[in-house]
Order: C-alpha cells, then structure tokens, then sequence
C-alpha cells in the first residue's frame, strides 16, 4: 500500500508557501489546505489551479525538519512526480546493488541471502513509488554501505565509527517522519557486526550499546533542535507541541480505542506476514540452515552460537521500538511493519552466521 497522503503533504510542503519569508516558511513548513479538502495532495491541486479563495489556510508542521525539501525543491524544477519516483527506483536498485558488490568483495556473499529478505519484505517496488517510505529506505541503505566502504581503513575499534552512527541518526531525523526511524541504525549495525567479529561478547555488546547511544544522540539531539530553532524564529510553542505527540504516540490510545502495547506489535507482524511468499521465504532459510548445520561437525557450536549473538539482540530493537510507539504503529501498520524488516535482517543473519560459522569448520578432502 502506498502512501499518497504522505507524499502530497511532502510535495505541498515542498511548492507551498513562497509568499512567506523564506526563514519563516523553512522553519514551519507550511502547506496548504482548505476546511473541504482534508487530504493534502488534493488541497495541493486545488492550491495550484488558482483556486486561493478565503478557505484557504496554511497548516503548520513544524514538529519535523522535513529535510527532504532540500532535494525535492530542485527535483521539481525539473522533473514530474512520476519521473522522481523512477529517478527513486534507479538509485535505490543502484544502492542495493553496490551493497551485494561490496558484500562479494568483503566475503560475505553467504549473507547476501538475508539482505535480499529484508528487501523483499520491505516491498521495494512499493518504497520506490513513495517518496516516504524511501527516506528509511535510503538511511538503511546509506549506512549499510558505509560501513563496508569505510571498513577496509577503519579497524572495528576505530573511532570514525560513533561519529557514521551519530551521523545516521541525525539523517534520520532531519530528512524523516516518525516512519521506520531505527531501520537504518539496525541495518547498519548488523552489517559492523557481519564486518567485525572480534573481542568477546560483553567487548562486542558494549561496543554496540556504544554506538547506539551515539545513533540516540544524533537522532534526538537534532529533532529537539529543530523544535527549539523553530520556536525561536517562528515565536510559536512548537516544543510542548511536539512532547505532546511524542506522548500521544507512546500511549495506547488508537483515536479513541483502547490497545495494548502488544496489539501494536501484533498488527505490524501480521501485516509483515500477510504475503505468504515471505513467510514460505523465511522457512526455506531455516530449513536451509539446519541442513548446513546437520551436515557439519558439532565442535564449536556454542563458541559459533555466541559470537551469532549481537544480531540476536539487534533483532530485539525493532521489536521493542514497535512496542514503544504503540499507538502509531497500531494506526499506520501498513508502513510501520517495515520497522520488522530490521529484525527479519538481523535474524536471518543470526541463523547464517551459526550455520556458516559450523559449515567452514568441515573437514577439507584431500586430493589423491
């Protein structure tokens, strides 16, 4: 399912306001609307046919920085909405190929398998089609190859590492809604740890807690900054606007119907599960494993086991971040269960590194 109402509010944000000063019109993102036009892309039309009679009014959505703007505005001038959206398709298909190279390059082919599953859980043709969607696609995708680009100089104790995970939140704050926020930090982090494998695993955890506390930093570090600059320059309250969605989104409450925090979790897997193929998919990797597993020697496989471990726990944040923010991934499970797609990386990783680690350790036949 896409999201149009999404994309028309970005494109609306992105034409809309001009006769505003420029630093006013930055900071609160104006777009319009009409009290008889709810949905934002057809405001937007009804905007640009002329049609700017005394309803209508310009809403504010200054709570994100929606720095998608910066690329959006000048894509406009010269290409179409469907022609942005192949532009998007190229580059993102173009991202995941180079991805899969570097994997080769890196020899990690054998997890290649786990990156296509995540992808095709996230429906690509459906992440290339809406510009929403593709701004976690492109955060995810980003940090995953910089990693392996920068890990052929930088050690895994190097200290280039906290600054590309602080990095990777503040992009996904600045270019994103609340959509799929810890995808990218758990993409990321699951290929380090395909790229790293050294230390113990209390060294490796703490190395992780480490990093994500820096990806912490980055991400609300610079969402609490917009509603600080944007309540400066705009003299609006945006900062008890924002807590006040902030707790509206934790809450268990779906516009006026009580949830557990569980049922968030529960729509979003079941709406992951709905295609049957990826379901069918991630029992072929299962059985798959616990072939390579059967027809490999036994010795080690605790060792192989915990070394696996930290895609394990990697696996859990998406689970939990679902969790958290029960309301908003109760109300939009149709884009929030791509936050699940973490966890179907990380574990499908977690199963191959057992598997390979145990399948490497047969006994190579001599030749005569």
């Amino acid at each position: 399912m896409l999201d149009n109402y999404s994309d028309g509010l970005m494109l609306n944000i992105a034409i809309g306001g001009t006769e505003f000063h420029t630093v006013f019109a930055a900071m609160s993102n104006l777009y319009a609307s009409y009290y008889d036009c709810v949905n934002p892309m057809y405001a937007l039309i009804k905007s640009l046919s002329g049609n700017r009679d005394d309803w209508l009014v310009w809403e504010y959505y200054c709570r994100y920085w929606n720095g998608y703007v910066v690329w959006l505005k000048p894509l406009l001038l010269f290409l179409t909405y469907p022609q942005i959206r192949l532009l998007n398709m190229a580059l993102e298909l173009s991202l995941a190929g180079l991805i899969l190279w570097q994997m080769t390059k890196k020899k990690l082919a054998g997890y290649i398998p786990a990156v296509l599953l995540c992808w095709y859980a996230m429906c690509p043709v459906a992440v290339a089609l809406c510009m929403e969607y593709s701004m976690s696609a492109y955060v995810a995708l980003l940090s995953s190859l910089a990693v392996l680009l920068l890990s052929g100089k930088h050690g895994q104790r190097s200290r280039v590492w906290p600054y590309v995970f602080m990095l990777t939140g503040v992009c996904e704050s600045f270019f994103n809604f609340l959509v799929n926020p810890v995808l990218g930090i758990v993409c990321g982090l699951g290929m380090w740890c395909l790229v790293f494998t050294d230390g113990t695993l209390w060294s490796r955890v703490k190395q992780l807690l480490s990093l994500g506390v820096h990806w912490v930093f980055g991400y609300l570090g610079m969402w609490a900054g917009k509603w600080v600059v944007s309540s400066v320059l705009t003299k609006r309250n945006n900062i008890s606007e924002s807590i006040e969605k902030i707790f509206y989104h934790t809450a268990q409450n779906a516009d006026g119907e009580e949830i557990t925090r569980f049922q968030g979790l529960q729509r979003t897997a079941e709406n992951l599960f709905s295609n049957p193929i990826l379901g069918i998919l991630c029992v072929a990797l299962v059985l798959v494993t616990a072939v390579m597993l059967l027809r490999s020697p036994k010795t080690g496989l605790g060792e192989t086991c915990v070394r696996a471990v930290p895609q394990l726990l990697l696996g859990l944040v998406p689970i939990a971040w679902t969790i958290v923010v029960a309301t908003h991934s109760y109300q939009h499970f149709w884009f929030s269960y791509r936050t699940l797609c973490g966890s179907v990386l990380t574990f499908a990783c977690f199963l191959l590194s057992i598997a390979w680690g145990q399948w490497q350790k047969r006994p190579v036949p001599q030749k005569l």
